[in-house]
């Protein structure tokens, strides 16, 4: 794993162009140095004697690995040379073209310092500032803009089909009857990696960035297949059908996915864990299979509000301002948990049953009858 085969060292440099996430390859491949490198000759106790030859062909290595995916990343990005900084970047644009007249001394650029690779540099640069700032989120009814380190966890307990946690915990319960092998620290380090990652970042907004994690999960949780008995096979075996049966369920709407362990998930996450403005066409297939009773429909959207007229047409509207008075509203479950709300304009919602839900996420209110049940306060009141 630490001895990178030639054509699989540019492969470590599409990763770092793709996502920022995969920096964590690096420190995942000095993990397995340490490992293979350091801790496994003690293990074996190795003599000492071609420890010069074994450092000196191990420092090719890695940096032969170094060169070649630090060469084929600025290859990727078309041999750029660029500023680092989003400031530099501003005044380097404004620079004149080669050739045109010189500025007035009083208005000359400042100098600009350029780099290769300096557009990844730069990109890398805002993460790092964006991760440090935070991002808005929303967890268990509180929200913060620095995260929670136990974000995930609790997704977890509500985005993972009850089977997959089911195998999951087979895996790890396998310790106990099945030793570990030298081979699984290809799985132990880049876990440990992820994990770390993803409890410390405060950017705290979706499931997906915890999917590194569970893939190197799932991967480790087939261990307890290896020896296990017949009927042991066949439990893990039925948790897989229980979780591709209950995920079914939710087709083609997995982004809103949730276990069913808990009520109103949108309780207890936000964000794209339950809606990323991808309902359109259905609410749109809604709306027009309802008849025309002659109360406006109005729609909560969250997401480009451009492209609301274009699916709703003549039967409906989006919601502006404070909360519609009557009528029916759609509105997504975002905007009733209200990270994203600080005035609270449907926190009323909260608490009572959605009429319907469209693709397993936009919620249906009958405004009128809920006002007349007692439901919502009175129009002026706050929320309504």
């Amino acid at each position: 794993a630490v001895q990178l085969e030639e054509y699989e060292r540019p492969r470590l440099a599409a990763a770092l162009a793709i996502k920022h996430t995969a920096l964590v390859m690096p420190p995942i491949l000095a993990g397995f140095a340490a490992i293979c490198w350091g801790l496994k000759p003690i293990l074996e106790r190795r003599g000492w004697s071609d420890l010069p030859g074994r450092i000196g062909s191990q420092a090719r290595d890695a940096a032969l690995t170094q060169t070649t995916a630090g060469v084929a990343l600025w290859a990727l990005l078309l041999f750029d040379v660029s500023p680092t900084s989003m400031g530099d970047l501003r005044a380097y644009l404004r620079q004149p073209p080669p050739g045109a007249p010189a500025m007035a001394e009083d208005a000359a650029p400042r100098p600009v310092e350029t780099w290769p690779a300096g557009s990844y540099l730069r990109s890398f640069q805002q993460g790092m500032k964006h991760n440090q700032k935070g991002h808005l989120g929303f967890l268990l009814g509180e929200v913060r803009r620095t995260g929670w380190w136990y974000y995930f966890p609790v997704a977890s307990s509500i985005k993972l089909p009850v089977g997959v946690a089911a195998i999951l915990l087979l895996g790890v319960a396998s310790l106990a009857w099945n030793r570990p092998r030298w081979g699984e620290w290809g799985l132990v380090v880049p876990l440990l990696a992820c994990l770390a990652l993803a409890l410390n970042t405060r950017i705290n907004i979706g499931f997906r960035h915890f999917l590194p994690s569970l893939v190197f999960l799932l991967l480790f949780s087939t261990r307890a297949l290896a020896g296990a008995s017949n009927r042991l096979a066949l439990g893990a075996w039925a948790a897989v059908v229980v979780a591709a049966v209950h995920s079914a369920g939710f087709h083609p709407d997995y982004l809103s996915y949730s276990n069913g362990l808990r009520s109103k998930p949108y309780l207890a996450l936000s964000d794209s864990n339950v809606d990323g403005g991808q309902g359109l066409k259905q609410v749109r297939a809604w709306v027009a299979a309802r008849p025309r009773d002659g109360r406006a429909v109005r729609l909560g959207y969250f997401g480009n509000s451009a492209t609301v007229p274009r699916y709703l047409g003549d039967r409906g509207v989006e919601v502006v301002g404070r909360m519609p008075s009557d009528g029916v509203l759609i509105v997504s479950p975002v905007l009733v948990s209200g990270p994203y709300d600080p005035e609270g304009r449907y926190e009323a919602l909260a608490r009572i049953d959605p009429d319907e839900v469209i693709g397993h996420s936009l919620l249906v209110y009958d405004i009128d009858r809920l006002r007349r049940a007692g439901l919502l306060p009175a129009p002026g009141d706050r929320g309504g």
